[in-house]
């Protein structure tokens, strides 16, 4: 009996091929449709993939192969995939979004679906100022492109201490300056007219003396009303006024801040 030419073509290939070749291909084969299917039923769902995709080998015999390709294209259909997706407080792509990772994987942040196991994920985004946000994710068989958001605030800037301390400080310094020079001088004044004149000098003298102690009193109250309103300031970091009104005693002084 004569065989037809594509049979003896297949007769000589496995003719060539040794047979503890041929006896290994066929236990890989009917180990990998064991597997895949163990793995299948453990919702290994990518795992059980690449199992099935070595026994829907040509070189797997038939009834192998066949089952093989059946349940590959089970799984594949089977496959979830999920879409991560980041924005700003206003829904746009913040640009500065870095680092993305999928149970402590590195993932890419282009948009495209991400084929993932059937469960709960983890999904954690960096930007690049240190900021993360952080995400679980329950997936199930046959989820196609299940989107998950996560949203940045914009990074706020930094906010920027006022000039009024150093202002009020230098005031101070200038207000008791003042005070210190008027006080030395109007007591050497003052001392003049006892030892020149007391008790009976010029009235015009002694009001001159007054006026430069009441003087002096205003400086204080300047210079510690701004000392005061300048750590008040520096402190809380708010806007105040400061206001002097000389008195018969002195001075009145007041401060304001303003919330």
């Amino acid at each position: 009996m004569r065989l037809p030419v594509r049979a003896l073509i297949t007769v000589s290939m496995l003719t060539l091929l040794p047979a503890p070749a041929l006896a290994a291909d066929k236990a890989s084969c009917l180990a990998a449709h064991e597997s895949s299917q163990s793995e299948r039923k453990q919702g290994k769902l990518l795992a059980a993939q690449a199992t099935l995709a070595k026994c829907a080998e040509e070189t797997c015999p038939g009834p192998v192969r066949s089952d093989c390709v059946k349940w590959l294209g089970e799984v594949e259909a089977a496959v979830p995939t999920i879409v991560v997706r980041v924005v700003d407080e206003n829904g746009k792509d913040p640009s500065s979004t870095t680092k993305g990772e999928l149970d402590e994987s590195p993932i890419a942040l282009d948009g495209l679906p991400i084929r993932v196991d059937p469960g709960k994920h983890v999904v954690v985004v960096r930007r690049a100022d240190g900021a993360a946000r952080t995400a679980s994710i329950v997936v199930v068989e046959g989820e196609h492109d299940r989107v998950l958001t996560l949203t940045f605030e914009s990074p706020k800037p930094a906010p920027r201490r006022s000039f009024a301390p150093l202002v009020l400080a230098g005031l101070s310094v200038l207000a008791l300056g003042g005070f210190a020079v008027v006080g030395l001088t109007t007591n050497a004044k003052l001392r003049e007219l006892e030892d020149g004149c007391a008790p009976r000098c010029d009235p015009a003298e002694r009001d001159a003396v007054a006026r430069r102690y009441l003087i002096g009193d205003v400086l204080l109250g300047v210079g510690v009303v701004s000392l005061g309103a300048a750590v008040t300031v520096y402190l809380l970091d708010r806007p105040a006024t400061a206001s002097v009104a000389p008195t018969s005693g002195g001075a009145f002084a007041t401060v304001r801040l303003v919330f």
